[in-house]
């Protein structure tokens, strides 16, 4: 009876910011964790079934609106308490353990403070304890909130799936895509070029984020984004790396430095340079502390920023240098790009979630990104 109505929440998910899904809650902690524990074997379990038929099995000449007459009533399930929790609720448990603050997981979200305070207060009476413990302006998981996530980010996949599975059905490209792109790759590579996909793909509703790499995976997980472009390698077993291409690095110094008119540049010869770095989970931080670790290389680190712009406007005045990929000449304006001895490069790639449905438009996506890789000309490397 559960498992039934399970299979008719997620084959409704089409409509899931406002599909109820049920957890419960009880007075005695035992009894809660195994209600989590069966949750999550059903997110991990149930396959997705219509009227006993798998999606492929299903024939109907408009499958789609079938589903959505049939389902539309039958949008949640009740365990014996009769305790609710809602799909917008776990996306918005999911997002706050994700960012570990309230501000930053509503402009994740794309919704107002209150509005998700809120939210999380709802979710928390239906359970009968605090999920969060609020930090002033950090928070984090209680041991409620810890039992909780895992299973969250379970049924958040499973909604993924059944709605991915079923845009799979309608006909032609179409529908939600969400690509999250890391910020040393978006401005450069994807911006100046997406508008060509869009022309391509009019009926196809693109939303892009941009994030750094480890906040990426996660709503990857989450099933928050279909698709992230990304530098390589991200190490995680949920997640598919494909990559597209490698990209150069080249020495960033001021167009007045000695260095600026060398014709090659040696990693070792830079040690005691003033090194300007991008903070910690960003990709390119980890390329240039690779680069100089194979090279033998000591780096001493005098500023680190989350603005890769910052640093070019920093090292324009004269105050450091650092390693740069090439596609970001064009916006190095007052530095002068050096070419390193030996081989030291970036890769960049695209990341999927191993669990989640490809779709249309994720196919249409991976195909444009490996034509204008394979196609990306750089601007010249000084300017």
């Amino acid at each position: 009876m559960v498992k039934n109505s399970f299979t008719r929440c997620v084959a409704n998910s089409t409509f899931a910011s406002q599909t109820p899904l049920a957890l419960c809650r009880t007075g005695d902690s035992e009894k809660y964790s195994r209600v989590l524990a069966e949750v999550e074997n059903f997110c991990m379990n149930s396959a997705l079934t219509i009227r006993g038929r798998t999606i492929d099995g299903w024939k109907t000449r408009d499958p789609m609106c079938e589903i959505e007459r049939n389902y539309e009533s039958s949008s949640c399930i009740c365990n014996q308490y009769g305790h609710i929790m809602e799909i917008n609720h776990i996306r918005s448990f999911c997002a706050v353990a994700r960012a570990g603050s309230f501000t930053r997981a509503a402009e994740e979200l794309g919704i107002a403070q209150p509005s998700l305070s809120q939210q999380i207060r709802t979710l928390e009476k239906k359970i009968g304890t605090p999920l969060f413990e609020r930090l002033g302006r950090s928070v984090r998981l209680t041991p409620f909130g810890e039992a909780l996530r895992e299973p969250a980010l379970s049924i958040l996949q499973q909604v993924t799936m059944a709605e991915n599975s079923l845009a799979n059905l309608r006909e032609g490209v179409c529908g939600r895509l969400r690509v999250g792109v890391i910020p040393t790759i978006l401005p450069y590579l994807i911006a100046p070029r997406i508008g060509e996909f869009l022309k391509a793909f009019p009926d196809v509703d693109l939303q892009l984020i941009e994030d750094a790499t480890p906040r990426l995976v996660e709503q990857l997980q989450s099933g928050d984004l279909d698709i992230a472009v990304t530098g390589l390698p991200v190490k995680n077993l949920d997640i598919i790396c494909s990559e597209l291409f490698r990209e150069p690095l080249f020495l960033a110094v001021a167009e007045h430095h000695p260095l600026a008119r060398k014709p090659v540049v040696d990693l070792r010869d830079l040690g005691d340079e003033p090194f300007l770095l991008l903070k910690e989970g960003h990709c390119l931080r980890d390329s240039v502390l690779m680069a100089c670790t194979r090279a033998k290389a000591d780096l001493r680190s005098i500023f680190e920023t989350n603005q890769l712009e910052s640093i070019f406007q920093l090292i324009k005045s004269g105050f450091g240098v650092t390693l740069v990929p090439e596609m970001a000449s064009s916006h190095a304006v007052g530095c002068m790009l050096v070419p390193l001895r030996g081989s030291n490069s970036r890769r960049i790639g695209y990341l999927r979630a191993r669990r989640h449905v490809v779709t249309k438009p994720m196919r249409e996506l991976t195909s444009w990104l490996r034509t204008i890789t394979g196609a990306f000309v750089p601007e010249p490397h000084s300017r």
